[in-house]
């Protein structure tokens, strides 16, 4: 695997990892947030089902701890990524994404707004939750 394809990984690791806490931050999976992870996991190989489902298991454990373990993982994340994307057009682009895993369920909860923040004022952005 070249350096280029290993930080493409990382990157989707990160935004994987993001969007997994930002579904569970507020400790009630949704039909439609248990939806997104089966679609996820539909388009992917064999190989790759078992490394995300491992995953899956791992950032559970996170949030099994509670809200401070999950936005510490989360700040680690967001700091990981900020080293691996110069370009602010990405990162807003990362934060769209995340907006849209917030609103999978239809509610903004207090604890989501915690995580974005927090994602935001790492990587020096701002958007609107509309």
């Amino acid at each position: 695997m070249g350096n280029t394809d290993k930080i493409y990984q990382k990157i989707e690791s990160n935004l994987f990892d993001l969007s997994y806490l930002l579904m569970n931050c507020d400790f009630d999976q949704s039909e439609e947030e248990k939806r997104h992870i089966k679609d996820v996991l539909n388009d992917l190989d064999d190989d790759e089902k078992k490394i995300v489902k491992k995953r899956i298991k791992d950032l559970d454990r996170v949030v099994d701890k509670g809200l401070y373990e999950i936005k510490q993982y989360a700040i680690n994340s967001s700091n990981e990524l900020n080293d691996l994307v110069q370009e602010k057009e990405m990162k807003v682009s990362f934060l769209n994404l995340m907006k849209h895993v917030i609103y999978l369920d239809g509610l903004v909860h207090e604890n989501e707004k915690i995580l974005l923040d927090e994602m935001m004022k790492i990587w020096d952005i701002q958007i609107k939750l509309e």
